[in-house]
This record gives C-alpha cells, structure tokens and sequence, in this order.
C-alpha cells in the first residue's frame, strides 16, 4: 500500500512538470524502455522515513551522438562540504540544507527522446483517441510512444542538464561559481561585508553565511523555482549519508557516519555470513608465483566475497574517508 502511494506520487510529478507527451516516433529510432524503481528511504539516524518510488530509464539502451551527447556533471567534494561546515561554525552561523525533489525532472531536454511507459503504466484511452484523430489517415494505425520533455532518472544527460540548470539559477541570483570546485557557490557584499556560500551535492545543497535577508530571497526563488514540497531544513540533519548536529549556539558541528557505516557492513554480512569456518592455514603454495600453484576451487565463502568484492572495496573507501576514530586510547 505504501509502495502504490509513492508510484501515485511519482507520476502526479510527471504530470504536474509536464515531463512526457504523447508523440509518433521518428523513423530510424526506437524508444527507450522505463521501469519503477522502489526503495525504503531511511533518515541518516537510521529510522524509517517513507517508501519511494521513482520512474526511471533503462538508459544502457541509450546510444552517444543520438539520445545524448553530454553527461558530465561535478558533485561535492566530502572535503569541501567540511570546509563550509567549518566555516559555519567559526563564525556561528546555522547551515541550512535544501533538498529539491525529483531534480532531474527539472531539467530541459535539448533533443527528441522518446521512451515507453512502465509496465502497469498507462495512458487513458481518450486522450489516445483525440491524439489520432488529428493525424492523416496514413498516421493513424502507427503505434505511439511518449516523448521527454524534461529529463528523467537514468538518462544519460540528465545530470548534466541539472548541473547547468541549477547553476544559471543560482548565478542569475548573483552567487559567483567557484572555479577551484563547481558545486561552490559565494556570495560577498564589499559593503556590508555579509556573505553566504552555497555548495550542491546533485539536488541536496548546503547553504550558510551572515546575509540573512539574502537567504529568505533564495529560499523564496528556490521554492518558487523548484516548487512548494522543496524540502528547507534550518540546521542540517544530514548531508550524504552523515548524520549531522549542530549545537544551540552554531559554533559546533558533530557529524557522524557510525549509521551508515553500520548500513553498509550489515548488507555485506547477511550474504557472507551463512559460511562459516576459519580461514585455511598457510602452505607452500601460497608463497608459489602464480602459473606454478595448482588450480583448487574455491569455497562458498570465498566464491560469496569475489561476487562482492567492489562493492567490499567501495565500503572500506568510503570509511576510510569519512570516519574518523575519535578514541585516541585505541
């Protein structure tokens, strides 16, 4: 039941943004297939925050020079997100977190996509009906499709057009890019001295600094913008995957990972974890080059970590970067 609420949800989005219409396809393409993809989101503390649904494309099927033909986008930097944190709370000031639902929808597709509706999706039969009655008869036998208006999740180019939207929003504002890390964005005021900084992880953003007013103005144009559910926290509560809190007086952060860690170790151990047994002892083939061992099959447990080994590796990357051992006694 819950799931069924969150696809309603989705797709009253593609309705409300005018994400599709329904359209004939050109000769020569084929359109790209969609699917739902449902998770349960949960809040950086690790409780339960709601289901989600979210329409996306299968976007392996889509070909470079024909669908797309730009999908670079720059994303935070972990170390500049400390800088603004600390920033913060040196000169005492509440970092605030805006988080823009279904972001890649917001962004303008530049050329013809076409694409079919998930299974269980469907189009009322009259608006089908009207659609043909205004094509020449020859026309009116073709199947139709659904062409994109704006961008979706799982298309190549869709962080791209984001990332370019989103920064002519804040620019047109009067935040200046920086050019050391393009998800920063400054603001100074050489006469008052007031400042504000904004720096963009895809659609969650933190935003900090002295000029108040200058942040209601864009809170305000960022809702306007991006629309009335945008999501405006007053003091962070967490900002990629970290749990974050800031103290009454804003001069001290505390940011956490144990949640996520603890997340990320426990998808591993449940499928690890049904083989047992200690590691074999060492022997003297262990110590032989490679083309003189013999071949000996591997175990179930050693066959379940070489299936995981990028996402093992993935997880100790990611600890080693954001955790920190804050017991110096260990």
């Amino acid at each position: 039941r819950e799931y069924f609420k969150a696809i309603v949800k989705e797709f009253e989005g593609f309705a409300q943004k005018g994400v599709l219409r329904v359209a004939l396809l050109s000769p020569g393409r084929q359109p790209l297939p969609t699917k739902i993809a449902l998770k349960v989101k949960y809040k950086a503390d690790g409780t339960y925050d709601r289901h989600k649904a979210r329409g996306v494309i299968r976007g392996f099927w889509s070909q470079l020079g024909i669908d797309y033909y730009a999908s670079y986008a720059p994303t935070t930097m972990l170390s500049t997100a400390r800088i603004v944190m600390a920033i913060a709370a040196k000169h005492g000031v509440p970092l605030h977190h805006a988080d823009i639902p279904q972001a890649f929808l917001q962004g303008q597709v530049n050329r013809p996509i076409y694409v079919t509706l998930p299974q269980g999706i469907r189009i009322k039969s009259q608006i089908l009906d009207t659609l043909r009655q205004t094509l020449p008869e020859t026309d009116r036998n073709r199947q139709p499709v659904y062409r994109l208006l704006k961008s979706l999740y799982g298309l190549a180019s869709s962080p791209h057009l984001f990332s370019n939207l989103l920064s002519a929003f804040l620019t047109k504002l009067g935040l200046v890019r920086s050019r050391t890390d393009g998800t920063m964005y400054t603001k100074y005021d050489q006469q008052t001295g007031k400042w504000v900084i904004v720096t963009a992880f895809v659609d969650d953003l933190l935003i900090c600094g002295t000029d108040e007013a200058f942040q209601a103005t864009l809170k305000d144009a960022m809702m306007k913008r991006f629309g009335t559910d945008l999501t405006w926290t007053e003091k962070v509560k967490s900002f990629l995957g970290l749990h974050c809190t800031q103290s009454a007086d804003n001069h001290r952060i505390t940011v956490t990972a144990r949640y996520k860690i603890d997340d990320l170790f426990k998808r591993i151990s449940s499928s690890v974890s049904q083989f047992h047994g200690a590691p074999a002892p060492w022997s003297a083939n262990d110590f032989k080059d490679a083309h003189e061992r013999p071949e000996t099959p591997l175990t179930a447990r050693q066959l379940a970590l070489k299936g995981q080994f990028r996402t093992v590796t993935g997880i100790l990357i990611y600890v080693a970067i954001t955790a920190r051992c804050c017991d110096r006694g260990k």
